[in-house]
């Protein structure tokens, strides 16, 4: 959430990671967000992880835009930084 009262990494974890064990194990999205929020939480090496995870889903399922998108948001992992999204669209 671009606003810093809306945002609520930790209830975003706990919420997201039961989903990961069940059907939308496969989801690039879940793993997308997932990411999201574990780097929300300054856990970037889980971070890290799951956007590997959606990245390699997003390749097995020739989503090439997805892959480009994960990757970046990735790379801002690896530096120590989260990924928040802007007003702007």
């Amino acid at each position: 959430a671009p606003s810093p009262d809306l945002r609520k990494p930790t209830e975003a974890l706990q919420l997201l990671l039961p989903l990961t064990q069940g059907r939308g194990s496969a989801s690039i999205e879940l793993w997308d967000i997932v990411s999201m929020a574990y780097a929300a939480n300054g856990q970037f090496d889980k971070a890290i992880a799951s956007a590997e995870r959606a990245r390699a889903l997003a390749s097995q399922q020739g989503n090439e835009a997805a892959v480009r998108v994960i990757e970046q948001r990735r790379e801002l992992y690896q530096k120590g930084e989260p990924y928040i999204e802007s007003n702007a669209q």
